[in-house]
């Protein structure tokens, strides 16, 4: 993602890259004989290889021995470190593709003989190393702009939007990408809280996942009115953001919390609690009960499949 400032607006642009050929990209990526360079993604407190690695036992193994050790030293990034293995000194890498999100990774794996001589400055292999990182990071990280695509004129993965992005971004409307909600728990018809209020939002969540990611604003009503979260009556904003979490992880999954964002905003006296969905890799469906449901955006709705249309929907989107 390009980002840059036009006298008083900010501008950006992204890129729509497909995850496989960003994995097939870095998979290309030759920096010495026997080096290796490879895409990582977080999950929780791990990390998982993209792409199918070499099937030959040893890069498999190296790099899973590098992971270990990386581990140990607190997942520290642009602090390369050896690795023994096979009989020889391998250095490793590692470098954030997002340094706000940071859910993917670069790993470079390069053995000491391949970048030094037997007399070369152990400093200048640390400065050759972390060149090779930077270098390989900023090619592979161009590829990688659309998790972080922006909606509504701010980015998932930039700054926290202002008060004045927000009004703006409200007086747009409703669409695609955005999507306004009263209440987070409130029925203000029947001034008691509703299970379906909550359901009404979380759908919203899923069917941006599902479709092109998209911004929630929950504390506003269809008319564009800041309402704020006073009615839902919570103690404090950390019990909010809590419910929240809680019923994401209930309905949604918590495996689906990398692609989604939440805070709490205040605009013109009010709180708001702001969700910025991006685009999810797999397919999302919103448990109800004991039952899946699975939605996608139009225009300004939230559409539900039937099972047939989800079949025919996926496979169009491959």
């Amino acid at each position: 993602m390009i980002r840059w400032q036009n006298q008083t607006t900010n501008m950006v642009c992204a890129l729509d890259i497909l995850l496989q050929d960003i994995i097939a990209f870095v998979d290309a990526l030759a920096l010495a004989p026997g080096a290796r360079v490879f895409l990582l993604e977080r999950e929780q407190n791990s990390f998982a290889v993209l792409g199918e690695p070499d099937q030959a036992a040893s890069p498999k193994a190296s790099i899973s021995l590098a992971l270990s050790e990386w581990e140990k030293r607190g997942w520290a990034v642009d602090s390369p470190f050896p690795v023994q293995y096979g009989g020889e000194t391998l250095w490793a890498g590692f470098h954030p593709l997002a340094t706000k999100i940071s859910v993917f990774y670069l790993g470079v794996l390069i053995p000491e003989r391949a970048i030094v001589g037997a007399t070369a400055d152990r400093q200048w292999l640390l400065f050759t190393l972390i060149g090779a990182i930077l270098i390989t990071g900023l090619a592979a990280g161009w590829k990688m702009t659309k998790p972080y695509i922006t909606h509504g004129g701010f980015s998932a993965a930039g700054a926290r939007p202002t008060a004045d992005q927000l009004k703006a971004l409200v007086e747009k409307g409703e669409g695609p990408e955005v999507e306004f909600k009263s209440t987070m728990r409130m029925n203000l018809a029947t001034g008691k809280p509703g299970k379906e209020i909550e359901i009404s939002w979380l759908k919203a969540i899923v069917a941006f996942l599902n479709s092109q990611g998209g911004t929630l604003l929950i504390g506003v009503n269809d008319k564009g009115e800041f309402l704020g979260l006073s009615s839902d009556s919570f103690h404090n904003d950390d019990k909010c953001l809590l419910h929240c979490k809680n019923l994401i992880h209930q309905h949604i999954g918590p495996e689906y919390s990398k692609y989604i964002q939440f805070g709490i905003y205040q605009v013109d006296g009010q709180t708001l609690v702001v969700v910025h969905c991006s685009k999810a890799l797999d397919p999302v469906f919103l448990k109800v009960n004991k039952d899946e449901e699975f939605y996608i955006r139009s225009g300004p709705s939230n559409i539900r499949l039937t099972t047939g249309q989800v079949i025919r929907h996926l496979k169009s989107s491959k």
